[in-house]
């Protein structure tokens, strides 16, 4: 904020040709102080002012003009930032903080005069330093410090990476520092998990389950916003902390938007609003993702990319990374069939499907050769991940029904212990000729 400030007097002493411009606070009762000056002159001193009956600052302030100029040495004679030698011109903006007075104060020693244009190009600098206290002070009031700051960036840099959906949101609530999230979805009846998020002190359920008294089920079918930051409360099946919740009802769909916290304090009520926003924002981005006719699928460099930071992850939070592959066994057939481009669409129509039906786990997905996807998931522990087996063969079954697929799947770090040995056994597992590379 100070550097923002700094460098709007900067820009007003250029916009305007002042060779000195200074911005006064009042900081106490009739007591104004230098927030940030800019001044060509070395030999100019800047001393708190108090505005004493009569004084040419407590007059401009009590007056109140849009905007106040002079060129008359008995007044140019009367500022009180001094120099060795007098200015030819003074200009001044009075404006409030909140419930403070402040003036940004221009003079120059080679003009005689600030014309109407110079005038009103200062009236909207000293506009726009107001906005920025504002802005700052909005942050100050609903973000407990810079939480603002924080969600606004992580915000941002989910809407622009280019990263898989899961792990922009698992990077967004690292970044905000919660302790879990989950953005749940309606569908039909069910309210189920599309994204999920655990930070590796925090205990969750292997399924997450939305009960009919929870308050998620309650935020998305009433339209109501929580904040229980004075005591821990149960938000859905298994799970108690302090947290936010906040519903999302888009054309697409319904859905909410769960933070939490083992931090009492960490959340506020004064929140709600811009909560909301940021869920609206992450809804849009989900349900355009899980409407979407095309999934995104990554090729074999982006799953090295991503196989690097989840078993990475995997190892820091002590999780189990599952990794599920499917191999088409007849693709060269279905091409002689069908040809080329329809069988890629058939095979682009079953796959899109699969990842659908598979929504409520989110994995990443990617197709490394012409036969082979793999996607990407973390589990909490063995049984997690047995459980995810089962399911995953089940809708593979049901997708790919009358068409002959393999799949293979591998835990780690419980099949093998570094992220290079697991892309060696993957690699032998899917080429199986020791003249091709997977990973290059």
């Amino acid at each position: 904020m100070r550097e923002l400030i700094d460098s709007s007097v900067l820009l007003a002493a250029n916009a305007v040709d002042a060779e000195v411009v200074v911005l006064y606070l009042e900081k106490e009762r009739d007591v104004l102080e230098p927030f940030s000056v800019f001044s060509v002159r070395k030999d100019v001193k800047f001393p708190p002012v108090a505005l004493e009956e009569g004084s040419l600052m407590r007059t401009i302030l009590e007056k109140w003009p849009p905007v106040y100029v002079s060129a008359d040495k008995k007044i140019l004679e009367a500022l009180p930032y001094k120099g060795d030698v007098l200015p030819e011109v003074f200009m001044a903006v009075p404006f409030k903080v909140g419930k403070n007075r402040a003036l940004l104060c221009a003079n120059s020693y080679t003009l005689y005069s600030f014309n109407e244009k110079q005038q009103k190009v200062f009236v909207q600098f000293a506009e726009f330093i107001k906005s920025l206290f504002s802005q700052e002070s909005l942050c100050n009031k609903f973000f407990l410090g810079d939480l603002k700051f924080k969600m606004l960036s992580a915000t941002l840099n989910l809407m622009l990476s280019e990263a898989p959906l899961n792990e922009k949101f698992a990077a967004w609530c690292e970044d905000l520092g919660v302790s879990m999230g989950v953005f749940f979805v309606k569908q039909g009846t069910d309210i189920l998990p599309f994204l999920m998020y655990f930070s590796p002190d925090a205990d969750y359920p292997e399924k997450i389950s939305v009960g009919p008294r929870s308050l998620v089920y309650i935020a998305v079918e009433r339209g109501e916003s929580f904040i229980f930051d004075d005591e821990e409360n149960e938000p859905f099946d298994g799970v108690v902390s302090y947290g936010a919740i906040a519903p999302v009802e888009l054309k697409k769909g319904k859905g909410c938007l769960f933070l939490g916290s083992y931090e009492k304090g960490f959340f506020s009520k004064e929140l709600v609003d811009l909560m909301e926003a940021f869920a609206k924002i992450i809804g849009y981005i989900c349900f355009s993702e899980a409407e979407s006719p095309h999934s995104y699928v990554g090729n074999a460099v982006e799953f090295r990319n991503q196989l690097r930071i989840m078993c990475n992850r995997a190892s820091r939070d002590g999780r189990k990374l599952s990794v599920a592959m499917i191999r088409l066994a007849n693709i060269s057939k279905l091409r002689e069939k069908l040809g080329f481009w329809e069988a890629e669409e058939k095979i682009d129509e079953l796959i899109t499907g699969l990842i659908h039906e598979l929504f409520p786990h989110q994995m990443f997905w990617a197709r490394v050769t012409e036969s082979a996807f793999f996607a990407l998931k973390f589990s909490k522990d063995k049984d997690s991940d047995k459980h995810f087996r089962k399911v995953f063969r089940e809708k593979v079954a049901e997708k790919f029904a009358g068409e002959k697929v393999d799949t293979a799947f591998f835990l780690f770090p419980d099949d093998v212990r570094t992220y290079e040995s697991l892309c060696d056994k993957l690699e032998k597992y899917v080429v199986q000729r020791t003249n091709r590379r997977l990973f290059g």
